[in-house]
């Protein structure tokens, strides 16, 4: 029989609750994202790149009901004005809040205009390929083939029209 899920903490040097996340196993789920901080761009991961591993705490074992203690921890956290990183408000939440997703949006919209991207990477080149592979997830998440083979399709197409426009979608 397998341990239920855990509810931990993520805190800084001061001692203070920057994270609250689940995991069966969170020795594990540390190192993934100690791991994922190299390559993912979340405010979690930006602030572990700059400020370094943060310390792990289990802050309830054994949730039977893991959604709700995550929630509710999350929650009671900003209530006290913690400074979480938490982008959802927990309990199994696989993306943003609406705001925060048109914000993103726009923010990415606005660098692909402008052609700037604090990577040095070529900004239309990288809004393609994360755009695609978010699609690529949503699609999949949400049992929607149909979407991603019409997006697919539309990518096909601009490629042939022009393809050093749309150099990234010869894969597609």
């Amino acid at each position: 029989m397998t341990a239920l899920p855990s509810i931990y903490g993520l805190f800084d040097k001061d001692g203070l609750l920057r994270y609250v996340g689940k995991a069966n196993n969170p020795a594990q789920r540390l190192k993934g994202h100690i791991r994922d901080s190299l390559k993912k761009n979340t405010p979690l991961y930006a602030w572990m790149r700059k400020h370094g591993v943060p310390e792990m705490r289990v802050l309830e074992a054994n949730c039977v009901d893991w959604k709700e203690a995550e929630r509710r921890l999350i929650r009671e956290a900003r209530e006290r004005g913690d400074k979480l990183l938490n982008v959802a408000d927990g309990g199994d939440q696989p993306f943003c809040p609406v705001e925060v997703r048109r914000e993103n949006g726009r923010k990415s919209i606005a660098r692909f205009l402008n052609g700037t991207n604090t990577k040095g990477e070529d900004s239309r080149e990288a809004l393609i390929r994360d755009t695609y592979n978010w699609v690529r997830m949503f699609a999949k998440t949400r049992g929607l083939p149909a979407l991603l083979e019409r997006i697919e399709q539309k990518m096909r197409d601009r490629f042939a029209e022009d393809p050093r426009s749309y150099k990234a979608w010869r894969t597609v």
